[in-house]
């Protein structure tokens, strides 16, 4: 399998040109100066690294260099410096683990993997520098050029509407596939941006995991079939719902199905019904939990803990002498149920009958206290 491997990422790997594009004077004058290495950015470029990476082909360890950040910003400043006007790299900074990472699709063929070269984790850090310097020099440059063209074979056409008029779109000489949905960041979208496909899929790897756990323990107490459904089973049932919430009954139903069945594991409320099963559990439905994940959200834009503008999704109550808290949201008219059920239309009812206390709340943790209460004294957990 690794010779498989091996041979086809060679087989994909980009063969450089001997002829090299050209560049003026003035450009390379300006790509990289002295003060590229400053201690504040090589400072801040240690300071984000993860410890809890595994250490490189190098033997440097991430976590030594994210815990001595202030004290190794000075000398690699100096060492980077030198390397780049030197115009050398190490040797051990050029030894790199190849490691195939899977894709989608079949396992047994090659096609399905990509590489991803683990190299020195000091090297990625000037890399990195290097790379913010240089990006944009490269947005401006041509991707032909610097052999760096779009894969068409990889890119697809999603067209949106009933009314849209399906242009064939092309790229490098190839005309682009149409396509009536395509994943982006693990969420399906279809061109009615409708959730049930999504939904399938998200009920299909969750009910994979579940059966993986349920051949592979044989002990199903309590404590187990809980820390192992919270861990691995429910966060595929979680992911970005915000953007995916179910509207459709049978969605909500096949969503809640999964949850039925990991309940069912556990011997001694085997026989309950279901909202007994949860109560006994100490869980929710997965409805109430993704209202929960929409007020949350719809906090964190208002108090201004989301990167995005709230402003373009909610808009707030400018009237003061409404009944119930001072955040209340306008809803505006809706014809189509894609905008009925969509994020910032389907959350206004909900936030706006929460009380004072939940939505003024000091921080996210204790907005997420402050909701769970609210919900468990109208009798919804």
């Amino acid at each position: 399998m690794a010779n498989l491997l091996n041979d086809y990422f060679v087989s994909v790997f980009t063969k450089e040109s001997s002829v090299l594009g050209t560049c003026r004077d003035s450009d390379n004058s300006s790509l990289v100066s002295d003060g590229v290495f400053s201690e504040e950015v090589v400072c801040n470029k240690l300071k984000s690294l993860k410890a809890s990476k595994a250490p490189r082909p190098d033997g440097i360890h991430p976590a030594i260099l994210h815990g001595c950040y202030e004290i190794l910003s000075v000398p690699l400043c100096i060492i980077f410096q030198k390397f780049l006007d030197s115009n050398f790299v190490p040797a051990d900074w050029r030894i790199a683990n190849v490691t195939p990472i899977f894709k989608k699709g079949d396992r047994s063929f090659p096609c399905n993997y990509r590489p991803v070269s683990l190299t020195s984790v000091v090297c990625k850090v000037m890399e990195s520098v290097i790379k913010d310097c240089l990006l944009k020099c490269f947005l401006n440059n041509g991707s032909q050029t610097w052999q760096m063209s779009f894969n068409a074979d990889k890119c697809k056409v999603l067209h949106f509407g009933p009314k849209n008029f399906s242009y064939d779109y092309n790229m490098n000489g190839s005309i682009l596939s149409d396509v009536t949905f395509e994943m982006d960041l693990g969420v399906v979208i279809t061109g009615d941006l409708k959730p049930s496909r999504q939904c399938a899929a998200v009920a299909a790897r969750a009910n994979r995991v579940l059966g993986l756990i349920k051949r592979n323990f044989s002990s199903f107490r309590k404590e187990i079939v809980l820390n192992l459904y919270k861990q691995l089973v429910r966060p595929h049932l979680d992911y970005a719902a915000q953007a995916w919430s179910p509207f459709y009954e049978k969605d909500k139903l096949l969503l809640e199905q999964v949850q039925r069945r990991a309940t069912r594991l556990i011997p001694e409320v085997r026989h309950l019904p279901y909202h007994v099963r949860l109560k006994h559990l100490g869980l929710t439905t997965l409805e109430l939990r993704r209202i929960r994940g929409d007020m949350l959200q719809v906090y964190k834009f208002l108090s201004e803990r989301n990167p995005l503008s709230s402003c373009n999704y909610l808009k707030v109550q400018c009237n003061s002498r409404v009944r119930g808290h001072c955040k209340k949201l306008v809803k505006n008219f809706a014809r189509l149920d894609i905008r009925k059920f969509s994020f910032s239309h389907r959350v206004v009812n909900e936030w706006n009958s929460l009380p004072e206390w939940v939505v003024n709340s000091t921080s996210v943790h204790c907005f997420k206290v402050n909701i769970d209460k609210f919900f468990h004294k109208c009798g919804r957990i």
